[in-house]
């Protein structure tokens, strides 16, 4: 994976840490864990799969921004 494609990801991954950031959550789909849902909780987010569990820790921004850019599933 070249930097430049890795600095868009992490773009992408900002844009919904953005959402979530002013909606509370988001929900992302045809990931590695399928469907995601980050969820902000106070100052740190936290991952979910479709069933709820917990899939991060509870993670500041710029860590939960790594792990979504991370979690895209590419083709």
């Amino acid at each position: 994976m070249t930097t430049e494609f890795k600095n868009q990801l992490l773009a992408y991954a900002q844009e919904d840490i953005n959402i979530a950031k002013e909606q509370g959550s988001i929900m992302i789909t045809d990931t590695v864990y399928g469907l995601l849902t980050i969820e902000k909780n106070g100052n740190t987010y936290v991952a979910r799969n479709r069933h709820n569990h917990m899939i991060s820790d509870l993670c500041m921004e710029n860590d939960m921004v790594e792990f979504i850019a991370e979690s895209y599933t590419i083709e």
